[in-house]
């Protein structure tokens, strides 16, 4: 114990003696910040120290007080005060107010002193906190983080471990290249500027982390930025009381801030380790804190701690024994004692254990499906789910009783066309199994979409039951997110005339938590209605890439002051894509070097008065290869990516919709692998096409599909699939979750059978592995009309086969070889249509028809195999001339970005595979 403490709590027992005996009335010990000690008594008994030294000779109550007394009497730092009775209540009463002993002014850890007593039912703040460094803290939150979006929540994350801050590492945000101010930096700026808006300081997480649901991050601040930014956030730090009782306030507005401004689900903290007054102030705010302990005896102080803190709250207290890698039950007995011995509330416990794949969350090399396949449980550890689930639950009660409170809201089309388990079972209907899947079916086959109908009338009945909203359109709004890549087929055009849909981006807007930045949509690339292409540059404008990029700024210019109602000063400027001779007028304006000065002054001006408004314009670009060939592409587009990935202009946002074979083969980016954050990759994900497909089937077909549904599955899961569909704003879409697309796919297709091999092939599997391009991607086209095709063959067929076994559409009818080559064909005529794919088309037809050896139609190629089809089929057709200009290196990299061939390394030799999807299609052995 220190020193100081000591002598105050053995003269506290002295004077209590003494008042007790009546030779004072009372006393007030009070200690100073420089450890000096101030004793004030008064009494008419005891005037002076002589008199109090002869009380103290005969004071035998205590003898070690008396002893430690008598030494610190002469001690410098101990000052004692003599008042009568009379004095002390008149001339120096201010020396006794307060309680009798007075440990004075804290330097810090302030909050750490008194037992949180705050009531914390409102609250949606769960702190983790940690004792020592190393046991998941963090981690921990990360994939919390995840799972909890991933289930829909909308969830902020706030780094308050500002001495050592780490989770901008945890996820690959576009925007960690411009990198942002974060906590210590809003706190600070709050003070000075009450109008701070709380956007600058906040990453928004893609897709590939939230999935559904929605993370905003806010970062410790800015320490990866310029050397200038640290020594600013290091001066915040410095600048900030986060030692007082003011410390709880500040840290509780930030939390009103951040409810108010992003409205999530919960708000999960990163806290400090050890002692510190950070964690006692997020334990007064929160809802709940999770403690992360090691059960060593380092721990121990630190379990007493925590334990001490929360003992009279109403925080939810959670305990986790982290991170476990033997002995684990034992070891998992004992921390549960010892808990239970250090608290008399009702507490969670758990403990983790050691996966090595949490090694590399945070690291350049996560890989991002291995973290999914975590989450979702595949691979994952059942007692991180314990712990996501507990989290979860917390605030589910609350979600249930909003749904139950929506529910009247919702219109009557809706609640009929999602409520699964409303409908009058089959039996009672009269209908039998096989008559309830033909009304499937007959429903499927009407309402199947055509996506290659290029022209879709977006109408009410569209919006409502078909649109199906993907979750890389979210990511569309993260303003970092310039580029979206995809092939012939994923929706790059669908997606960019959606968002021209006021309904749509209004919906997309509120999705993305963005109604109050005030966005708009102008599209840049008006191909529809002025046909304009880039045409007619001389060689010697096309490779400077100054002048190319000039060329790009003038087009956004132009764009912006003749289709916004921004009043430009340069009317005469102004150029008619639609015009014949429109390249040569913006050649002479961009090589007028003063008409090309105002012309960047008045992009400023603009995007100053839209910034003055709080407002935000999105440029987009699509088709980009209608308005440049695509053998320009490396000395045009390669500026406007670069343009467009460093945008020179604060509230306007490029966005690319590119071809993605095109982006692979420029070669004219520095590189390219640092763009990889900035990219919405448009390729469908496994759930997300069998999500698209069961909205058609959940949206036309409930009643037929529910009374089978209850006949397969289980009635809990049923009852999870109803609820998912149910809640307010889900559209018929189930969320991209395995453990309820997979039953219900197994179950639309047929049972599962064993193979060869003693594994088990499932519909949710074989599918999936049917329409893989060549790196293992899937496109909605082919899967569509792999469907259709399926439908027209049982239809055909089954009555002689019964291939259906009892599914609404049988397995073996869908992998057929002749359903799987009909179902690539549309899809193949409409790839090799596109401008610099004329390659494709020759290599897939020589294949298809049998015009070449059979020694390649073998799945597997090595190189020299592989080059010498390629040389035979360019020799066949060198009378086009683009074959002829193509060399057999540009042939095979052409198939490789088309995803029709992929290459794999054996040992030191490279060899190639043709995609499964296609190998009917080419008859391959």
């Amino acid at each position: 114990m220190l020193k100081s403490f000591k002598f105050i709590k053995a003269a506290e027992k002295f004077l209590d003696y003494l008042k007790d005996n009546n030779r004072i009335e009372k006393f007030k010990i009070r200690l100073s910040i420089n450890q000096s000690v101030s004793v004030f008594i008064s009494s008419d008994l005891i005037k002076d120290i002589e008199r109090f030294q002869s009380e103290l000779s005969v004071y035998s109550e205590c003898p070690e007080s008396k002893l430690l007394i008598e030494e610190s009497l002469e001690n410098s730092s101990v000052f004692t005060n003599f008042y009568s009775i009379e004095e002390a209540e008149i001339d120096y009463s201010h020396e006794f107010i307060g309680n009798q002993i007075d440990y004075g002014l804290r330097r810090s850890l302030a909050t750490l002193f008194d037992n949180c007593s705050k009531n914390h039912i409102d609250s949606n703040v769960v702190t983790f906190y940690s004792y020592k460094g190393g046991v998941g803290r963090t981690t921990s939150l990360a994939l919390t983080a995840t799972y909890l979006a991933r289930m829909g929540k909308k969830v902020f994350v706030i780094d308050c471990d500002f001495e050592a801050p780490g989770l901008i590492n945890f996820f690959n945000t576009a925007q960690s290249e411009s990198q942002k101010p974060g906590v210590i930096e809003y706190l600070n700026d709050i003070i000075f500027d009450n109008h701070t808006s709380l956007d600058n300081y906040v990453y928004e997480v893609d897709k590939n982390y939230s999935g559904i649901g929605k993370i905003n991050l806010m970062p410790a601040g800015n320490i990866l930025g310029e050397a200038e930014d640290l020594m600013n956030y290091i001066e915040g730090i410095a600048r900030l009381d986060l030692q007082s009782n003011i410390l709880v306030d500040t840290l509780n507005n930030l939390a009103a801030k951040i409810n108010d401004t992003y409205k999530p689900d919960v708000i999960l903290v990163d806290s400090r380790t050890g002692f510190n007054n950070i964690f006692g102030s997020l334990a007064n705010i929160s809802n709940t804190v999770i403690s992360f302990l090691g059960d060593d005896v380092q721990n121990i102080p630190g379990t007493e701690y925590v334990t001490n803190l929360l003992a009279n709250s109403n925080v939810n207290q959670c305990y986790v024994l982290s991170i476990l890698t033997s002995g684990q039950t034992k070891r998992f007995n004992n921390f549960n004692s010892y808990i239970s011995g250090n608290t008399s509330k009702e507490v969670k416990t758990l403990y983790l254990d050691r996966q090595p794949l949490l090694e590399f969350v945070g690291t350049p090399y996560e890989d991002i499906d291995d973290l999914n396949d975590f989450i979702n449980g595949e691979n994952g550890s059942a007692r991180y789910q314990l712990l996501f689930e507990y989290v979860d639950s917390l605030f589910s009660l609350k979600e249930d009783i909003e749904y139950e409170e929506n529910t009247d809201d919702l219109e009557l089309s809706e609640i009929q066309e999602v409520n699964i388990v409303s409908a009058t079972k089959s039996l009672n209907d009269g209908l039998n199994a096989e008559h309830t899947n033909d009304n499937v079916l007959t429903e499927l086959k009407r309402h199947l979409p055509d996506l290659y109908a290029e022209n879709i009338e977006y109408t009410d009945e569209y919006l409502n039951n078909r649109f199906f909203i993907r979750p890389c359109m979210e990511d569309f709004f993260i303003p970092e997110k310039t580029l979206l890549l995809g092939d012939k087929g994923t929706g790059k055009t669908a997606i960019y005339k959606a968002l021209q849909e006021e309904s749509i981006f209004e919906l997309l807007i509120e999705k993305s938590q963005k109604k109050h930045q005030n966005y708009s949509v102008l599209n840049v690339t008006n191909y529809e209605n002025d046909g304009f292409e880039v045409l007619g540059l001389d060689e010697k404008y096309i490779k400077n890439e100054l002048f190319i990029k000039k060329f790009w700024i003038f087009y956004i210019w132009n764009a912006i002051v003749s289709r916004t109602n921004f009043e430009s000063n340069l009317e005469q400027l102004i150029v008619n894509l639609s015009e014949t001779n429109s390249i040569a007028h913006i050649v002479k304006i961009i090589s007028d070097e003063i008409s090309f000065q105002k012309i960047e002054e008045e992009l400023e001006l603009y995007n100053s008065s839209i910034r003055a408004k709080d407002s935000r314009l999105i440029i987009t670009f699509d088709r980009l290869d209608n308005i440049v060939k695509p053998y320009l592409w490396n000395d045009i587009v390669s500026p406007l990516v670069k343009l467009c990935n460093k945008c020179p202009w604060g509230n306007i946002f490029p966005k690319l919709f590119l071809r993605r074979d095109l982006y692979e083969r420029l070669g004219n980016l520095t590189n390219k692998s640092s763009f990889k954050p900035k990219i919405i990759d448009l390729e469908w994900q496994k759930n997300e096409i069998y999500s698209y497909f069961l909205k058609i089937v959940f949206t036309y077909a409930y009643d037929d599909f529910s009374n089978y549904l209850k006949e397969k599955l289980k009635g809990t899961l049923v009852n999870e699939i109803k609820k998912k569909l149910n809640k307010k704003g889900a559209r018929n879409q189930l969320p991209l979750d395995t453990f309820l697309i997979q039953p219900i796919i197994n179950a639309f297709f047929g049972e599962s059978k064993p193979k060869r091999n003693g594994t088990i092939s499932t519909a949710y599997d074989d599918l999936y592995r049917n329409i893989q391009s060549a790196d293992s991607t899937v496109n909605l086209r082919p899967f569509l009309d792999l469907i259709k095709y399926a439908i027209e063959e049982q239809e055909k067929l089954d009555s002689e086969r019964n291939y259906r076994k009892g599914a609404v559409l049988g397995l073996a009818y869908c992998t057929s070889r002749y359903v799987r080559k009909q179902a690539v064909i549309n899809y193949l005529e409409d790839l090799w249509g596109e401008q610099g794919n004329e390659l494709v088309r020759y290599f897939c037809q020589d294949l298809s028809n049998n015009r070449v050896h059979p020694k390649y139609k073998k799945g597997k190629l090595d190189e020299r195999l592989f080059e010498s089809l390629l040389q035979d089929i360019r020799q066949r057709h060198l009378d086009d001339s683009t074959v002829s200009a193509t060399t057999i290196n540009e042939f095979k990299q052409i198939l490789i970005a088309n995803k029709i061939i992929t290459p794999y390394m054996v040992g030191s030799k490279t060899r190639y595979g043709y995609a499964y999807l296609y190998t009917n299609y080419f008859n391959i052995i």
